[in-house]
């Protein structure tokens, strides 16, 4: 039996064989741009927890390693 993951992966899919390579390979670049400029905010943010200490606030001995209460 199919799950719905599997039905969406599927059809995304499908729907991407009909895409034009050079189409296909401008949504990869502008993805990865989109994701980069994501991990790098996502990064900035971490570091400012980081900074002002706020991981103590949930018990861990620092930042890195935060929930796993080494």
């Amino acid at each position: 039996m199919a799950t719905a993951e599997n039905n969406t992966t599927n059809r995304f899919t499908t729907e991407l064989a009909d895409v034009p390579a050079e189409r296909l390979e401008a949504e990869l670049v502008d993805l990865a741009g989109r994701l980069s400029a994501g991990t790098f905010e996502l990064l900035v943010l971490v570091g400012e927890l980081d900074a002002r200490g706020l991981w103590a606030r949930w018990g861990a001995l620092s930042c890195g390693v935060a929930g796993r209460g080494v």
